[in-house]
């Protein structure tokens, strides 16, 4: 505030002479760069920090907006921070960030680079993405900036075991620093043009969320089409209403199609900008010891998670659900019957008192991700290990 007054030539500064030559000698810009506040700041500081240290230099009759909108301002203050902390970009509006994204070098022969992206623009002006996007990372958190990757998931359930995942099973994964977003996945699509511009690595553990579509007939007798969630089967001509399917990757609605793809089809990868796995459902095994397996294809998450730890959840205790859960599992039931019964008992059902019970388990460690998860955790963590293994950002000569 000191140098700002002697700036505007206030205070002590006031009594020199204010002729018309003087005043063109005034700077027409004061700018202030303050660089990682952070370091000296304890975390709550630091937010009341940067909503409030702008507002503060700007405190001052002639730095304040004319109220006549044709007089130009006299003074105009510029305030640039850099930041590697989440509680000051948790404050900052959107459209005040600047992200400096880091880009690896082509090859050998070429050097890394930084790009800076405007995210004011990164949505347009405006619109209703945009304000959901901004309002949900206020409400949430703001560490996705500084992330080595970013992985969305569409529920409790799998926000809550992920980490543990991650923890028991991903050992090099879990010394990066990933930040787990859950969105729901009628939104995460909102996310898209928000990752394209950072270019992080990002996985998406998403429900295959299989459908038919019928018609129906209103109070007036009209008819109409919706979508009624089903159990998924291969022939049925079923239909995914997840929106991350349909409209982000890999732009596909129908089940058949969408169990039929490989796992390298699951990744989206521009020109290794903005690298992309998809993670969903898939047709898996039951009962592989006994005299006659049986392929099931899971729906959400939860009974993903039932077909690949069916001896372990045998002995869940807890919640109410989770009790249901396990006469299912102790019935011995055949596949088809298995599928049908657990797509039942999942509508409507408290999901995360399931998933707080898993963590009750007496060896955690013995619960495994299902496939689809596991697979999309090591597509993640080999990437990262690929992309870290050389410090200067250049690929490998193979």
């Amino acid at each position: 505030m000191g140098y700002r007054d002697e700036w505007m030539r206030v205070g002590k500064t006031e009594s020199i002479s204010l002729d018309s030559t003087a005043i063109e000698k005034i700077q027409p810009l004061h700018l202030v760069l303050v660089e990682e506040p952070e370091a000296h700041l304890h975390a709550q500081v630091q937010q009341v920090f940067i909503k409030k240290a702008y507002e503060l230099l700007r405190n001052h009759d002639d730095l304040k907006k004319p109220t006549d909108p044709k007089t130009p301002d006299r003074f105009s203050t510029q305030l640039v921070i850099t930041t590697h902390s989440s509680h000051v970009a948790h404050e900052a509006d959107f459209s005040c960030l600047r992200y400096f994204r880091r880009r690896r070098a082509l090859s050998r022969a070429h050097a890394p680079t930084t790009t800076v992206a405007n995210l004011s623009t990164v949505f347009g002006t405006g619109n209703e993405t945009s304000r959901f996007v901004a309002r949900y990372l206020k409400a949430t958190h703001c560490d996705l900036f500084f992330a080595d990757a970013a992985i969305f998931v569409e529920g409790q359930a799998e926000r809550i075991l992920v980490p543990q995942f991650i923890q028991n099973h991903f050992h090099d994964l879990n010394r990066r620093y990933v930040t787990l977003l859950d969105v729901g996945g009628s939104h995460i699509q909102r996310f898209k043009p928000l990752v394209d511009e950072l270019g992080i690595a990002t996985l998406i553990i998403s429900d295959l969320d299989a459908a038919l579509k019928t018609k129906v007939k209103d109070k007036i007798g009209a008819e109409r089409t919706v979508s009624k969630g089903v159990s998924p089967a291969l022939n049925m001509k079923q239909i995914t209403t997840n929106s991350v399917l349909k409209s982000w990757h890999p732009k596909i609605e129908k089940i058949d199609e969408l169990v039929a793809l490989t796992e390298d089809q699951q990744i989206f990868d521009s020109d290794g900008e903005c690298p992309l796995y998809v993670a969903f459902q898939k047709p898996t095994t039951i009962n592989e010891d006994a005299p006659k397996s049986e392929t099931v294809i899971p729906r959400t998450f939860e009974d993903a998670l039932i077909y690949a730890n069916m001896d372990t959840l045998a002995d869940i205790t807890g919640s109410a659900i989770s009790n249901k859960i396990r006469k299912v599992v102790e019935a011995n039931l055949s596949g088809e019957d298995l599928q049908n019964r657990l797509f039942e008992l999942l509508k409507g059902s408290e999901k995360a008192a399931f998933a707080l019970d898993c963590l009750f388990i007496e060896a955690p460690q013995v619960l495994v991700p299902p496939r689809y998860i596991s697979c999309g955790l090591t597509w993640l963590q080999e990437y990262l290990t690929e992309t870290s293994s050389d410090t200067n950002g250049v690929p490998s000569d193979e």
